[in-house]
């Protein structure tokens, strides 16, 4: 084994939205899975909102001398970059698809944390964001 047999880093990931009562995917009233496609760790997409959400933290630390974080901070630059490395989606509600739009996103992420929940752990994982190789 080598590192080449572990595969390639790729920007980005889709997964499939499950509800969380009894595991099964979503579908849409086409008959689509409900899907959300987002940037990982890997990613200049990724990069630049970790980057940005870090950049203000120490601008604020610098402001009011506080260079701790509060767990609602955490929280809160956690869901910023999740918002920010959505790419894309097939969603919909009862009127219909959602366009993809960061008010949008911020919407439905709030208003269906299990969603929201989904994408996080997605994220996390980072063998969702390898392409695997031959050998494998």
């Amino acid at each position: 084994m080598n590192l080449d047999s572990i595969g390639r880093a790729k920007d980005e990931s889709t997964l499939s939205i499950k509800n969380p009562s009894n595991g099964k995917v979503v579908k849409n009233d086409d008959g689509t899975d409900m899907e959300v496609t987002i940037y990982g760790e890997y990613s200049a997409e990724w990069k630049s909102a970790y980057y940005d959400r870090t950049k203000a933290r120490i601008e604020k630390s610098k402001e009011t001398g506080q260079t701790s974080m509060s767990f609602e901070d955490m929280e809160d630059e956690n869901f910023e970059v999740t918002c920010r490395c959505t790419k894309s989606w097939n969603l919909t509600d009862k009127d219909g698809a959602i366009e993809l739009t960061p008010e949008n996103v911020r919407r439905i992420y709030t208003d269906y944390p299990w969603v929201y929940q989904q994408v996080r752990a997605h994220m996390e994982n980072s063998s969702n964001f390898l392409d695997p190789s031959a050998e494998t």
